[in-house]
């Protein structure tokens, strides 16, 4: 067999091989475009959360949707929220319209309210602050964020979190802090490697 022969199969065999890897990317007709998935939100007849099976559709782009049977069984507070999780998408504040934002989880709930403000977290986990229409006061460009206190909060890029010897509890350590007013706003630089200690809060 000759050298142009053989450098030739061998050009098929790579050709067939990009076509097959090809292929294989290709989403298939019969993969579902979404996953059903259970949840936890206050009843109308009981206070504690109640779990609802397969209440919402997560699509394969992280996007979550919940199901107007669900919701309308839902109990909202005066503020018209409901506070609740995913089984497997974590901690999420719902308004009575059916905008839902991702919060953070504080035991089994999403964080609370503080200064009119709470936490939330995009897709690619970074940390803003929303108000109780869940429209976006702060946008989510940290790493981390504590929650407001005496109008103002600790927030930080490139920390890292740490847990306590012998505990469950973490603590967030490293990287670059600040703490910002409720406008976002820089109020207070925080220097030092351990600068998270170094933070300190206007108080009024």
């Amino acid at each position: 067999m000759s050298e142009t022969n053989v450098r030739a199969g061998f050009m098929k065999l790579i050709a067939l091989l990009l076509l097959l890897l090809s292929a294989s990317c290709l989403p298939s007709k019969n993969k579902p475009a979404a996953l059903n998935t259970d949840c936890y939100f206050p009843g109308l007849v009981e206070s504690r959360p109640s779990m609802y099976k397969d209440c919402g559709v997560i699509s394969f782009k992280g996007d979550i949707s919940l199901k107007k049977e669900v919701i309308a069984k839902i109990k909202f507070d005066s503020d018209g929220l409901a506070n609740g999780h995913f089984a497997t998408q974590g901690c999420f504040w719902l308004h009575k319209n059916g905008l839902m934002r991702k919060s953070v989880c504080v035991g089994p709930y999403a964080d609370d309210f503080h200064d009119g403000l709470t936490r939330y977290t995009n897709k690619d986990g970074k940390y803003g602050y929303m108000d109780k229409q869940l429209n976006i006061v702060i946008g989510a460009e940290y790493d981390w964020g504590a929650s407001f206190n005496y109008k103002h909060a600790r927030v930080c890029n490139g920390c890292k979190s740490f847990k306590h010897e012998g505990s469950e509890h973490s603590i967030m350590k490293g990287g670059q802090w600040k703490v910002i007013d409720m406008k976002g706003e820089v109020a207070n630089t925080c220097p030092g490697p351990e600068n998270n200690r170094n933070c300190k809060i206007p108080s009024y």
